[in-house]
């Protein structure tokens, strides 16, 4: 009865890590396809800019987009350290299940 409790978890366990790490990747996919978005928009600005021979306004629109760059990425980075953090939690959990369910086992046996 036991060993079938410790398994029912493990196995309930091992399906909520596998959700959250596709959580995971699925953030990070979305964080560079949004950077990928956003730096062709920029190059396509600088562009405008550079045919205006507006070298102010270029300089100024660089120094903007790095900044924005930045704190998202800092953002970004922030909530993958978090997201990994419950991750590994999830999974030093799992291994917990595994080894109680070995030692279940190996008592049935004795």
């Amino acid at each position: 009865l036991l060993v079938s409790h410790v398994n029912k978890e493990e196995a309930e366990q091992q399906l909520l890590y596998l959700a959250m790490a596709q959580t995971l990747l699925e953030k990070v996919t979305q964080f560079l396809l949004k950077v990928r978005g956003d730096e062709s928009r920029q190059r396509g600005q600088l562009k405008e800019l550079q045919e205006g021979i507006d070298r102010q306004a270029e300089e100024s629109s660089r120094w903007r987009y790095q900044q924005v760059k930045t704190l998202l990425t800092r953002e970004f980075q922030k909530n993958m350290i978090s997201r990994w953090t419950g991750l590994d939690m999830v999974y030093i959990r799992l291994e917990h299940l595994r080894d109680l369910a070995e030692l279940c086992v190996l008592e049935a046996k004795g």
